[in-house]
């Protein structure tokens, strides 16, 4: 997770329910819990210009 991200999720967790939804670097969608955070990491096919290309991410959005 990026600090940003990973700092606001921290910060905001005990008043809201938080999931993380990010771009993995590898070719696999995996879920894990980092600092008690719902963290999903969707697989990514790499990058076009500093952007993940991910094109499973907005079938993952709809599911949170």
């Amino acid at each position: 997770m990026e600090n940003h991200v990973r700092e606001l999720a921290r910060e905001i967790k005990n008043y809201v329910d938080v999931r993380v939804l990010v771009a993995n670097e590898e070719l696999k969608t995996i879920t894990e819990i980092i600092d008690g955070i719902e963290v999903t990491k969707i697989a990514s096919l790499g990058r076009l210009r500093s952007a993940p290309l991910a094109p499973a991410f907005p079938i993952w959005l709809r599911r949170l």
